[in-house]
């Protein structure tokens, strides 16, 4: 019913627009959970429709140019909520904007040489859930840094919360929750009553993927970096978490998730060796952390039985035809990527200005259906636009990877971040595992980045004060994180952002 749907979004919109922070819980839950929500927020158009991330993205970015919200003298007080981000405006624009310019002006270029609806479609379409959502780290960077660290913490919990319903659903393989909770869109009957009905009536096991489930992988390298490098004491709640988020991606029984899991891991424990200097007891906890994955992974053989063999049948496939994604034998991936390169050859600089490929170059039948997501970039803008986005995703990390790389204090905080934006850029993408270059994934990347710049801005130490001395004589310190404030020397300062002990104080 489109005019509920319009009435939806448009409640949310004015939510967005009130409270941003509120405005991006809508986007995740909406987005990056379960049961579609999304689709009771999407206004279909006589060319194409309008989804709630967009809807709501543009909400925000009109609250704050045309309400003046979190004006500069506003966000840099010394409010104790304020705390100065960690990248400048200039940089962030210096890092999205190149990539979000290029490909506009191909999709302009190029619409202005072809023509037909469905290219016109698709052209816009990429325009608005592949560039417009790299805004959200502009309007990241205008809220307060406490705005944005509570984005950061809804997206953790609502990510948890998926997770257990998902792990629920899977363990009492309840059928009609997972059709719900998996594909339900009720507008597509087609596919809801024919293909997916296979696979709820006849598979053993049923392969469901929850909406946020690049999420549940970020998260789980987080958390497991949290327990492998003591970031905070909640070390058995770190390691109970990415326990759960572990057993939520291993019983999706998705190959590429698993492996760019294992990739976000040993890139943590290679950065965290050249900045963090791993101990004996990181390496104790290392492999705790690997017994524990594996026993919960005993645990839901156990609880449901063959489910090792059904993830071997997949693996076995993975050795054949299924490994060959750049081959015409692989006719679910393997043709749609030849298709495309070879389009991608033919227009090489400027691209296509749309992310399918023309049926010209097509090796199937039917249209595309799983091109590799840096080639969809490729058909848009050609090899120049492979290389922005590139280059984008490693700007958003490579300040903090120099800091953490001079800083063993800073390391412990920020490594964990680097890693997983180096796994989103160097493992998600290339190994074909969703991408995070188109959609909500966007949104992801920008909400760990803008966590990451709030974790910087907490450590840029200015001096450390004595704050009071223990009954048994030892001392306690404080780290000043507050570079916007005004404090003399030798003034005794007290705060609740961190506390930790400089090189050779002893420890409480």
């Amino acid at each position: 019913m489109p005019g509920i749907n319009v009435l939806l979004v448009s409640l949310a919109c004015i939510v967005a627009f009130l409270r941003p922070v509120w405005g991006f819980g809508i986007i995740l839950l909406t987005t990056s959970t379960l049961f579609h929500l999304d689709q009771y927020l999407t206004v279909p158009l006589p060319l194409g429709f309008i989804e709630p991330m967009e809807a709501l993205l543009v909400s925000m970015m009109a609250a704050i140019w045309l309400k003046g919200w979190l004006a500069p003298q506003a966000r840099t007080t010394a409010a104790p909520t304020g705390v100065a981000r960690g990248i400048p405006d200039a940089d962030m624009w210096l890092a999205i904007g190149p990539y979000c310019l290029w490909q506009t002006l191909c999709i302009v270029f190029t619409l202005s040489h072809w023509s037909g609806t469905e290219h016109f479609r698709l052209a816009v379409r990429f325009l608005i859930s592949a560039i417009l959502p790299w805004t959200s780290l502009y309007i990241l960077r205008r809220l307060p840094t406490i705005a944005g660290h509570k984005v950061f913490q809804t997206a953790f919990y609502l990510t948890l919360l998926t997770a257990v319903v998902h792990i629920t659903l899977q363990l009492t393989d309840f059928r009609a929750a997972m059709q719900a909770a998996y594909w339900w869109i009720p507008e597509n009957t087609e596919y809801n009553f024919a293909y997916v009905q296979q696979w709820i009536n006849q598979e053993a096991f049923v392969r469901g993927l929850p909406q946020g489930i690049l999420l549940i992988l970020f998260f789980a390298v987080l958390k497991a970096s949290a327990f492998i490098l003591e970031r905070n004491q909640r070390t058995i709640r770190s390691l109970s978490v990415a326990v759960i988020l572990f057993s939520a991606l291993f019983i999706t029984v998705t190959r590429s998730l698993m492996a760019c899991l294992a990739a976000g891991l040993l890139i943590l424990l290679g950065l965290a060796a050249f900045t963090v200097r791993l101990r004996m007891s990181h390496i104790i906890r290392i492999t705790g952390l690997l017994a524990v994955f594996v026993g919960a992974a005993l645990l839901y053989n156990g609880l449901r039985p063959g489910f090792f063999d059904f993830w071997s049948a997949r693996m076995v496939r993975l050795s054949g035809v299924d490994s060959d994604i750049f081959s015409e034998d692989n006719e679910a991936r393997g043709r749609d990527n030849l298709a495309a390169m070879a389009a991608i050859a033919d227009n090489p600089v400027f691209g296509l200005g749309t992310p399918r490929y023309p049926d010209e170059y097509s090796l199937r039948s039917g249209p595309p259906t799983d091109t590799h997501p840096l080639l969809e970039i490729g058909l848009v803008g050609g090899i120049p636009a492979i290389l922005l986005i590139l280059s984008l995703q490693v700007c958003l990390f490579l300040p903090a990877l120099r800091k953490a790389s001079r800083n063993a204090s800073a390391a412990r905080e920020l490594v964990p971040f680097v890693a997983i934006l180096m796994m989103s850029a160097f493992a998600v993408n290339m190994i074909g595992g969703g991408g995070t270059i188109i959609g909500p994934p966007i949104l992801f990347v920008t909400i760990f980045a803008s966590e990451m710049w709030y974790q910087n801005s907490r450590i840029q130490v200015i001096e450390v004060y004595r704050i009071r001395k223990e009954k048994n004589g030892t001392a306690r310190y404080a780290t000043h994180f507050r570079p916007d404030a005004i404090v003399q020397p030798g003034t005794i300062y007290r705060t609740d952002h961190h506390i930790s002990t400089p090189a050779g104080v002893p420890k409480r």
